[in-house]
Protein backbone atom coordinates (compact mmCIF):
# COMPACT_ATOMS: atom_id res chain seq x y z
CA UNK A 1 0.00 0.00 0.00
CA UNK A 2 2.82 2.35 0.26
CA UNK A 3 4.79 1.82 -2.39
CA UNK A 4 1.38 3.03 -4.44
CA UNK A 5 1.22 5.97 -2.05
CA UNK A 6 4.78 6.77 -3.09
CA UNK A 7 4.04 6.24 -6.72
CA UNK A 8 1.24 8.45 -6.81
CA UNK A 9 2.74 11.36 -5.50
CA UNK A 10 4.61 12.03 -8.42
CA UNK A 11 1.34 11.96 -10.54
CA UNK A 12 -0.16 14.78 -8.13
CA UNK A 13 3.26 16.86 -8.39
CA UNK A 14 3.25 16.92 -12.05
CA UNK A 15 -0.49 17.69 -12.16
CA UNK A 16 0.04 20.51 -9.98
CA UNK A 17 3.21 22.23 -11.16
CA UNK A 18 2.07 22.09 -14.52
CA UNK A 19 -1.10 24.14 -13.91
CA UNK A 20 0.61 27.04 -11.83
CA UNK A 21 2.15 30.17 -12.91
CA UNK A 22 5.24 29.08 -9.92
CA UNK A 23 5.60 25.99 -9.57
CA UNK A 24 8.35 26.30 -7.01
CA UNK A 25 5.68 27.29 -4.54
CA UNK A 26 4.24 23.54 -4.58
CA UNK A 27 4.51 21.64 -1.66
CA UNK A 28 2.61 18.22 -1.90
CA UNK A 29 2.52 16.47 1.88
CA UNK A 30 0.97 12.71 2.33
CA UNK A 31 -1.45 12.37 5.65
CA UNK A 32 -3.06 9.06 6.41
CA UNK A 33 -6.28 9.26 7.82
CA UNK A 34 -9.04 6.60 8.57
CA UNK A 35 -7.62 4.35 5.83
CA UNK A 36 -7.49 7.01 3.02
CA UNK A 37 -4.74 8.89 1.88
CA UNK A 38 -4.65 12.02 1.58
CA UNK A 39 -2.40 14.61 -0.53
CA UNK A 40 -2.42 18.14 0.83
CA UNK A 41 -1.42 20.62 -1.86
CA UNK A 42 -0.14 23.75 -0.98
CA UNK A 43 0.68 26.33 -3.77
CA UNK A 44 1.48 30.02 -3.59
CA UNK A 45 -1.05 32.93 -3.08
CA UNK A 46 -1.41 33.76 -6.60
CA UNK A 47 -1.50 30.41 -8.13
CA UNK A 48 -4.19 29.40 -5.61
CA UNK A 49 -7.12 30.66 -7.77
CA UNK A 50 -5.38 28.63 -10.99
CA UNK A 51 -5.76 25.35 -9.11
CA UNK A 52 -8.86 25.88 -7.75
CA UNK A 53 -10.77 26.97 -11.13
CA UNK A 54 -13.78 28.60 -12.03
CA UNK A 55 -16.43 27.09 -9.66
CA UNK A 56 -13.93 24.13 -8.37
CA UNK A 57 -14.17 22.72 -11.69
CA UNK A 58 -10.07 21.95 -11.98
CA UNK A 59 -9.75 21.29 -8.19
CA UNK A 60 -12.70 18.07 -8.72
CA UNK A 61 -10.85 17.39 -11.71
CA UNK A 62 -7.87 17.16 -9.87
CA UNK A 63 -9.69 14.98 -7.11
CA UNK A 64 -11.39 12.70 -9.63
CA UNK A 65 -8.05 11.78 -11.54
CA UNK A 66 -6.14 10.83 -8.12
CA UNK A 67 -8.88 9.08 -6.91
CA UNK A 68 -9.40 7.11 -10.14
CA UNK A 69 -5.59 6.13 -10.26
CA UNK A 70 -5.54 5.57 -6.05
CA UNK A 71 -8.24 3.05 -7.48
CA UNK A 72 -5.82 1.96 -10.23
CA UNK A 73 -3.15 1.50 -7.74
CA UNK A 74 -4.98 -0.19 -5.26
CA UNK A 75 -5.61 2.07 -2.73
CA UNK A 76 -8.25 5.13 -1.54
CA UNK A 77 -6.88 8.56 -1.90
CA UNK A 78 -8.21 11.88 -1.88
CA UNK A 79 -6.55 15.41 -2.52
CA UNK A 80 -7.11 18.43 -0.40
CA UNK A 81 -6.40 21.96 -1.26
CA UNK A 82 -4.91 23.97 1.53
CA UNK A 83 -5.27 27.90 1.59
Amino acid sequence: MADAQTALQPLAEFLVTNLVDHPEGVRISLAERYGVTTFEVDVADGDLGQVIGRRGRVANALRQTMKAAGQKAGCKVSLEILS
